[in-house]
Order: C-alpha cells, then structure tokens, then sequence
C-alpha cells in the first residue's frame, strides 16, 4: 500500500490506549512537536446501583465495559446486599471478566465514592442511585437511569466519547470544539503607566528582578 504524506498538524486527538497502545506510546513521544489533548489511560466504569435496578442489566453493562481489554476497570458499587448476589449470578453465566463489586454503607456513600475516584464513566442505575446524580461532579460522563447504558455514549447518544481518564475528570473534561481553537493574549498599554510600574516594579524587587522593575519604570 502507498503511503501519502501530509500537511504538519499543529494539535491532534490522541488514540485510545487500549485500542492503540503503539499510536499512544507515539503520540507521548511527539507531545513537545504537536499538541494533542490528552494522553487517555485504559477506559472505566464505575456504576452505583440501587436495589431496584436490574440486575442481569448492570451485569451487562459491567461485561460491556470489560470487552474494552485487559487494562479496563468495570466496577459495580451498591448498599444492597442481594442486589449485589444478584448480579454476581448473572454474570457467572457469562465469560469470565475482571469486575470488581463493592458494597457501600450507604447509596450516598457509593456515589461520593465514585465521584471521588473521577472515573472517565459513572453509571447511576436505578431509581435511587438516580436521585444522587448531583452528588457526581468529577467523572467524563454521567449517565442516569436504567435506560441510560453507557455503550450509547461510546456510539450514539451524541456525546464526545474521547474522555479523561485515571482520575484526571477532577480537573479536565471531555473533547470539545473549544480544545482546538487557540488564544492570544494581547497587551497594548497607554496612559499614566505610573501607580502600574510602581507596583510592578515593589513585586519585582521583591524577586530580585531588577531589570523587570528597570522596564516598567522606564515608561512611566
């Protein structure tokens, strides 16, 4: 097959490593010569689940999760001890995969769990682990209710699938147009510029930065 070369790029969305863990190694390598928005870790689930939710339904978005490959993390948090029971026998008559189940003191506790750990999926299945969604701040994506599988985020719910990871939703969010516009800042000063270099000019004796405070007093 030939290969066709093309124009430098200046910003990129990185692979996902646990589809492309050569295209992920790549794109740290080259992160200094091209911006990419963010260096994404295996994918997460972390669903919180009521006693009145289905179980054999958790169990197969918990299984949807663990098809993504050995470094995802597929993890069920309840208060609910039979609902718990009940889930582990649905997913025994599936493929073994790596889940892992908590039971939590409370509904609430299970959810502040999750929302601590800002996992790039949370799950809120059932009517009363629904009714703690504001309680979820940090996570990629939140999807509430029974109805709401995350398998329709990854294709058809209409929203952005390249989301953080390894708990970095505490401080970042999914891909957006806005990552790919740039801005510069402009300064253009004018006027009475004394009461400016003067209290520039205190901070940077402070740090021992003459020639800072040298620049802003030579225009006042």
């Amino acid at each position: 097959m030939r290969r066709r070369s093309i124009a430098r790029v200046v910003r990129r969305r990185s692979p996902r490593s646990h589809t492309a863990p050569g295209r992920l190694a790549a794109s740290t390598r080259f992160s200094a010569d091209v911006g990419i928005d963010a260096l994404q870790g295996p994918s997460e689930l972390i669903a919180v689940a009521s006693g009145d939710a289905d179980a054999s339904v958790v169990a197969l978005d918990l299984l949807a999760q663990a098809e993504h490959g050995a470094g995802a993390f597929a993890a069920l948090v309840s208060d609910d001890a039979d609902l718990l029971r009940r889930v582990v026998a649905a997913l025994a008559k599936q493929q073994p995969a790596r889940i892992t189940l908590y039971r939590a003191k409370d509904l609430l506790a299970g959810v502040k769990a999750a929302d601590d750990a800002a996992p790039e999926h949370v799950l809120l299945a059932g009517r009363g682990a629904a009714a703690l969604s504001a309680h979820v701040r940090h996570a990629g994506a939140v999807f509430v209710g029974m109805h709401s599988a995350v398998a329709f985020g990854d294709y058809v719910a209409g929203t952005n699938h390249s989301l953080p990871t390894g708990g970095t939703a505490r401080w970042s969010s999914a891909l957006r147009v806005d990552d790919f516009v740039r801005w510069t800042s402009r300064v253009s000063m004018r006027g009475d510029l004394r009461d400016l270099a003067r209290a520039g000019a205190a901070i940077a004796a402070h740090e021992g930065m003459r020639y800072h405070g040298a620049s802003m007093e030579a225009r006042a």
